[in-house]
């Protein structure tokens, strides 16, 4: 199964759980940067959106419109979620630096 083959993204979303503050942030800033396949990281991602703890589901929120803006529209997250948990220099940068 793809998460038989992905378990160090299941892991860090797991970290978003399980983790401390800090952990929770590296976590976040993992998963932007691994920028993981939706079939993976998707579905529990958007399971933490809907669970009961409101920090935790900002943050997953955070995560999917980082990563998949136009899932994060259709399932609605933009409208619960119309704030960034994370301002925009917080967030990591998906383009490689350039080369001198």
């Amino acid at each position: 199964t793809l998460l038989d083959r992905n378990p160090a993204v299941i892991e860090i979303i797991r970290q978003l759980e399980v983790g401390s503050k800090s952990s929770r942030i590296a976590a976040y800033i993992c998963l932007c940067s691994l920028m993981p396949d939706k079939e993976v990281a998707f579905p529990p991602l958007n399971r933490l959106v809907n669970g009961s703890d409101p920090d935790l589901a900002a943050m997953a929120a955070a995560i999917i419109k980082q990563l998949y803006p136009e899932d994060a529209e259709k399932a609605g997250i933009n409208q619960r979620f119309p704030e960034s948990m994370f301002s925009e220099s917080d967030r990591p940068s998906t383009n490689a630096p350039v080369a001198k």
